[in-house]
Formats: structure tokens, sequence, C-alpha cells
């Protein structure tokens, strides 16, 4: 027994004996160490919170959820104004249809996507609640923490019961985790129902965006359309989300063809019948999901993977040189104790100690700056997500230590295996350093390794700064930076409305005049108009004829956009009228019906010719349609997104509609005088809580904050490459500052000598700082080359700008070059105060 612990005591101890080395060997040199730790900490906590998010994105199921890798999200593929749309929605016929023809391979429940609701009592706090079919918690796999889940008489769409299920978070934080709250009553959107259960811990619901509440599916606050209820209209927009968990044996690939073929077909009174629509099922998590357009955060997480694993290279590249210019200052040590009888293998693990200390303390301080980070990544790159839990879990934790003792390991193997081969004979002499030391290959291609790497992120910073810009300067047709926005919702239960979203159209729009008024009278407001819609928040699409009933083809792909206005519509939102007139107060119903078309429908419609005075059908051919004269012609004005091809646009006066009937107001559009655009969007929300007490809080954005998810793409990454490159840059000079000032003191001799025999101080300034520009310029060009070959990899996230621009790659190989300058120019000057006699005194 004793021989064989004695062994493993014996390693024990020399691992003992070699962190105790290590400690004394780091205590004394103390800038070294803080100098890698630092490095170290900030590579290892920006990977770490890049993890945090990503993890939970691709890689993490919902807490509590049972065998994920069972459960399917479907998704419909279908074409819509002639473009493939891929959409996670479904109608609830469209979902017992799918759940009847896919049994019993696979089972199917039904949820909402969280949405936002008063809980509790005197108007509550706006939670995140989802309604659910009976068998969503069972498919799932969770049990209640307390009390039972809904059943199926209690979730039915008919006659549902007005019964809750609550999250963890809400009974601990509105409850005080008081066991007896079963059976208790909470009030939602002012409506009373009573808690069955709790769920577990660390349940959130099947989606990114974490729910509080569960309610029945049938208690959807959803009014009756035409007579009948929600559930029994194929057209109802009410929108499900559909989980289904396969069967063993059961293939995705079955899934999707059988419920492609149901979909097709469609079901009873289906009175739009979709050919073209394909059914796909894809991954739990949601990010994986198929889509017809690149999902944001994937495209920028991927990016920014990329970026955090350059920086970790730079970082590994910095320490690498470090612990080896270090290890070059002791090199004599080593010798010793080689030529006393250690073995190679015994010092090249106690050097490899002395690393992994180094990475296991930079580890740790970059775990904290990882926790931090990762909430910042998460309010950065999706803001409007509620998270469910901290960005921290022990996934972050145990990938954190893996990557900090591979880096360590990495960092220090090298230059542990060349520290560990000297030339026993020079460096045991006692006379000066070897002259030649400083000549390290190694060294040199670690440092021109970092300078090619900090140009890479450098160039990237450069390219998204210049699409930002490029973006920004985009002409829109409206005047961005002045306009308010402002509508009102109602969603109340009890409120007998036509439309869940507007509540009673009539009296919405007469409430929304009086605002219009109250704020024209305001002098920080210099315009106000109404319309069903406004600039880049909303429209209708129209298919057009003209009077002999021929169609108008639509503009690539894209049917014309249609918004009813009132004539101060253009005055406030900045068009401007090029040919003709612009609606006026006499075009009311009774008067002959009118349209403004922008400049585009203009030049489609009728090229070469005069638009004023010609007629256009809309909706349908006469007799069913309406002609509207053609009575101005307005700017164009962007329909929907930053970056879109020109499209044709109609404007009708809101008196006349397009069916012959008055179209109810839905937006009040504010022009604010310049500067005061905040304070005008306070002043509207405040008067429409007055006029309307009984509603939602009333919704008022400007422009500049509906567009700022477009400008997001371009913002991060100029952001994240800038700032991930002034990092790189910034640990670059770090490395070449401690390099150069190693060099220094090892070069003390050759100096000295340099000094005695006539050169000056500036001289050798000149030699430190021209060996190290070398060696960066090489670099630097290494970086240009790689740039330009992977430059195509992020073309298509830019706006009118080369990934290959030789005005931002020679900027970049200029702050590269110079900055190299710079960190070999601060150690240089120590080296001109070598005192040549004490030198050559020494010798």
């Amino acid at each position: 027994m004793t021989s064989r612990i004695s062994p493993f005591r014996s390693r024990l101890g020399r691992v003992g004996q070699d962190l105790r080395y290590a400690a004394r060997s780091l205590r004394r040199t103390p800038i070294v160490a803080t100098t890698i730790i630092v490095t170290l900490a900030l590579a290892i906590g920006a990977n770490a919170a890049l993890f945090s998010l990503l993890d939970r994105l691709f890689f993490q199921a919902p807490s509590g959820v049972e065998k994920p890798e069972q459960l399917r999200r479907l998704y419909v593929r279908s074409l819509s104004v002639g473009r493939p749309i891929v959409r996670d929605v479904f109608e609830y016929l469209e979902y017992t249809q799918l759940d009847s023809v896919l049994a019993p391979g696979a089972r199917l429940q039904a949820y909402t996507p969280p949405d936002s609701a008063r809980v509790g009592s005197d108007n509550g706090v706006y939670r995140r609640v989802v309604h659910a079919t009976a068998g969503y918690f069972s498919l799932l796999g969770v049990h209640p923490r307390l009390g039972r889940f809904f059943s199926p008489m209690e979730a039915g769409p008919r006659d549902a019961a007005n019964v809750a299920v609550i999250g963890e978070s809400l009974w601990r934080g509105l409850f005080g985790g008081d066991p007896r709250v079963i059976g208790r009553e909470i009030r939602i959107d002012d409506a009373p129902y009573t808690i069955i259960g709790v769920g577990p811990a660390g349940f959130s619901g099947s989606d990114l965006d974490a729910a509080e509440v569960w309610l029945p599916l049938g208690k959807y606050p959803y009014p009756p359309i035409g007579g009948e209820p929600w559930y029994r209209r194929w057209r109802s927009a009410h929108p499900l989300r559909i989980l289904a968990r396969l069967r063993p044996g059961t293939s995705e690939s079955w899934i999707a063809s059988r419920a492609t073929v149901a979909r097709r077909r469609g079901g009873p009174g289906e009175p739009h019948i979709d050919t073209t629509a394909t059914v796909l099922t894809g991954s739990l998590a949601a990010a994986l999901g198929p889509s017809t357009e690149p999902r944001q955060e994937v495209a920028i997480g991927t990016r920014l993977a990329a970026v955090v694993a350059i920086v970790l290279l730079i970082a590994c590249a910095n320490v690498a040189n470090l612990l080896l210019a270090r290890a070059m200052q002791r090199r004599r040590q080593i010798a010793v104790r080689l030529a006393l009888g250690i073995s190679r293998g015994q010092l090249v693990a106690q050097l490899l100690v002395e690393s992994l200390v180094l990475a296991l303390i930079g580890g740790a301080v970059g775990l904290l700056i990882g926790v931090w980070g990762g909430a910042l990544l998460r309010s950065i790159l999706m803001p409007e997500t509620h998270w469910a839990g901290p960005p921290f879990d022990v996934r972050v934790a145990i990938y954190t230590a893996v990557v900090t003792i591979v880096v360590g390991l990495i960092a220090g193997l090298a230059p542990a295996l060349q520290s560990t081969t000297p030339d026993l004979t020079s460096s045991l002499k006692s006379g000066a350093p070897d002259a030649t030391s400083h000549r390290s290959r190694l060294r040199m291609v670690l440092m021109a390794a970092q300078a090619a790497l900090s140009v890479l992120l450098l160039a990237g910073a450069g390219v998204f700064i210049e699409s930002l810009r490029n973006v920004k300067a985009i002409d829109l047709g409206y005047d961005a930076d002045r306009l308010v926005f402002a509508s009102v919702d109602y969603r109340n239960p009890a409120c007998r409305c036509v439309d869940r979203f507007f509540g009673d159209r009539n009296e919405i729009a007469a409430g929304l005049e009086r605002a219009a008024a109250g704020l024209s009278a305001l002098p920080i407001v210099e315009r106000t108009a109404l319309g069903s819609a406004g600039p880049m928040v909303g429209f209708a699409l129209t298919r057009t004829y003209r009077a002999s009933g021929d169609t108008i083809p639509s503009l690539e792909g894209k049917e014309a956009a249609i918004m009813n206005v009132s004539p101060e519509y253009f005055a406030t939102t900045g068009l401007r009228l090029l040919q003709g007139r612009l609606l006026s107060s006499n075009d009311g119903s009774a008067a002959p019906p009118v349209m403004v078309v922008n400049e585009t429908t203009a030049r489609t419609v009728w090229p070469g010719d005069n638009a004023i005075g010609q007629c256009l059908v809309l909706g349908a051919p006469v007799p069913q349609g309406r002609c509207y004269t053609v009575v101005g012609v307005v700017s164009d004005g962007h329909r929907f997104e930053l970056v879109e091809p020109p499209t044709m646009q109609y404007y009708v006066p809101l008196a006349q509609g397009i069916s012959g009937h008055a179209t109810p107001a839905r937006i009040l559009i504010v022009r604010a005088a310049p500067g005061r655009v905040v304070l005008v969007a306070e002043r509207a929300r405040r008067l429409l809580r007055e006029i309307f007490p009984t509603a939602e809080p009333p919704r008022v954005t400007t422009l500049t904050a509906r567009l700022a998810p477009q400008f997001r793409p371009w913002q991060l990454g100029a952001e994240l490459f800038s700032a991930f490159g002034a990092l790189a840059l910034i640990v670059a000079m770090l490395g070449i500052y401690s390099v150069v000032a190693f060099a220094v003191q090892q070069r003390r001799h050759e100096l000295g000598v340099r000094l005695a025999v006539g050169a000056t101080g500036r001289d050798v300034v000149a030699l430190l700082i021209g060996g190290s520009v070398r060696v960066v310029a090489i670099g630097v060009v290494l970086g240009v080359l790689l740039t330009l070959a992977l430059g195509r990899a992020v073309e298509a996230t830019l706006y009118n700008t080369s990934a290959t621009d030789p005005l931002i790659l020679v900027s970049v190989a200029v702050i590269m070059v110079g900055a190299a300058g710079l960190a070999s120019w601060l150690p240089g000057l120590s080296a001109t105060r070598v005192d040549p006699v004490m030198v050559l005194r020494a010798d």
C-alpha cells in the first residue's frame, strides 16, 4: 500500500515545489507577471462573455426541458408577394390539422409567443405571458414545483377556465415564495385568475424570450370576428408556435413531407389553399431555425466569435513572447540547473507550471470580466430579449477553465522547450550576456503574427466604420431626426373591440385628432398629421389596375404600398412635391377619388408621359374597384428598409379610403422643432394618456429609434471590430514594449560599447526602433495579404464599401507601424542612459 502511495506523494510534492518556485519567480518580476495576467484576462474574458451568449443561443436547451434532442419546432415556407418567406407561426386550425395527420409519429402542442400583460392589482407590473395548450408542459417534460398544470378541459378553446401557472421567479417576487399560493387569485389585464401551479426552478418556457405566466390557450384575449371565435378562423392573425416531440423511429423528413402534403391540401373552411407551402422542422434552439434571411444574431455572433478568437491568438502570441524573453533573461540560471543534473522534462514542467499559474490568475480575472461582458453583450446584441437567468453558469465556468488551461499550455510550451536547450558553455560563462540572444527567430515570428492579426481586426473596423458612414448618408426621403409617431392599443379582454390592436377604430381616430390639435398648439411642434401608417412604420399592399382593366406589374416582385393620410402628411414628413398638387381638405368623401403617387410610380407606370390626370384602380378592376385620379407626384421615401430598391407608393386621403369609405386614422405623426424630438415624444405620451385613460400605455417612438435595429449590423460591426481591434493593438503594443525592454536589458553590454565608441543616444533609439519596426512591417504585409484573402467573407455585410479598400489598408498599416515605433521608443529611451564606463569596467 505504501509503495503505491509513495510515487503519488512524490509527484504531488514536486507539483507543490513547482508552485512555490513559480510564486517566488513571479514575485521577482511583477511587471511582467502583471502584463501577462492583464493580457490573458482581457482575451479570456472576451471569450467567456461571447460563450455565455452563443451557448444560450445555439447549444443550451431551455432549463427543465426533458430530452430536448427529441423536440422540434415547425416552420412553414411559402411565397408572399412573389418572394419566399419562412414563418414560425400557424393558425389554430392549421395546428389541429397537423396534429391529426402527424399522430402517432409525433406529438404536437401549441403556444403563443411571449407577450406582455399587466399582472397584479393596481394596474400591476408588465410581465411576459404565454397562452398554451393543455399538453404544453407534458410535451416539454416539465413538472410543477407546486400544484399542477392545465387539464384539457381548462385549456380548450371553448369555455377555458380562468386558471394560471406562474413561474418560480414571479412566485418568489410577488408572493415571497409562499407555499400556500395555490388557489389564490391573481389579476392579469384586470381579469381574475386562480393560481393552480408554480413552474419548476429555472423554467421560463421553451423560447429564448423568458415567460413568467402561462394561461390556457382559450383565454387568449382576441374578440370574435364576424360572429365567429378566433380559433375557427383560418385568417384570424392569431400566431401559434408549434412544438413537436418525435417518437422513437420517426424521422424529421417524414414529419416535414407529411405535414407539407396536409398543408397544401388545406382544411375545412380554408378559402386560401397555398400550393407553394412547405412545412419545415428546426431545432428547439430558435436561432438555428430555417430562415429566408440571415438572422442578425447568428451573423453577428459568428462574426464576433471569429474576432474574439483572433484576440485570443494575439494574446497567446504576446504571452509566449513575454515568457520567452523572460526565459532568455534566466538562461544562465536555467543552464546552471541543467548542469547540476535536473532533467529537461522536470525543467519544462516547472516552466509550464509558471505559465499555468499566470493563466489561471488571468482566467479568474477574465471570468469576472466575462460575467460583466456577457450581460453587456446581451443588452447590445439583443436588447429586446427578456433573458432567463444571469449570463454566468456552470457551463461558462467550465468553458473558461478549459480555455485558460489550453492557453496556459500553448503560450508556455514553446518558451519552455526553447529555453531548456541552451548552449551550456556560453550560458555558464561569467562574462556578459550573449549579444546574439535577442535574435530569436521565434520571438520575431510571434511579434510578426501579433501585427498581422491586429491588422486584420483594424482593417475590419475600418470597413465597418466606412459602411456605417455610408448607411447613415442614405437619403430616406424623410426628415428622420424630426419625426415622432404615436398610437394606442386596447388589449383589455373586457373591451368589446373590433380589432385587438386598435380597439374601436372611430374612437381611436377621434382621440388622435384631439391629440394632434393639442400638440399643434405647442411651440416645440412644427406640424402634425394623421395616417393609417407612417413613414417606414406600416403600409398596406395592393394590386393596381388601369382603367382598361390591365394589371400594372409589380416592381421587382413587390406590390405597390398604399397609405391613407391627412393633407398635412407631406409637409410633416418632409416629402417634396415634384409635380401637380398635394392632397387638401377639399378631397373629402363626396369629392372625386384622388391620389398622390411617388416619383418611382410615375416613372414606372407612365414612362416619358405626364402622370397628372392619369387613373389608377386599386384592389380590384372596375366595377369592383374605384378609379383614383393622380393629382400630384412627390419625392420617393423608403417604404420599410434602410437599404432597399425603389418601390411604388400611393397616398390616398383618409376621408376617401380605398373602398369608398373613410379610413380611421391609426397613427399620429408629429414633426418636432430642431433638437426637441425627445421632449415632443414625452409631451405626446402624456397627452395620449389623458385622452385614453383606459387603454394600454401609448406607444410613442421616433423614426430614429425605429430605424436603430436596421443600423445595428453596421453599428455593431463598427463598434465590435473597433473595440477588439483597439484591444489587439494595445496587447500588441504591450508585447512590443516588453520585448524591447527585455532586449535593452540583455543588450546593455552591446549598447554600452556602441555609446563608448561614439554612437549617440538617437542612434541607439533608432537601432531599437528600426529592429522592431522591421519585424512589425513584415507582419503588416502578412496582415494585408490575410485581409485580402478573407475580405470576401464579410463583403456581403458591408454597404458601398470594399473589404479591400486600399485607403483603409494603407491607414491601418501606418497605424500599426506607428504603434510599433511608439512602443519601441519608450524603452529605447532607457537605453540612452546606459553608462559606457560601467559596462566596460564590468569586462
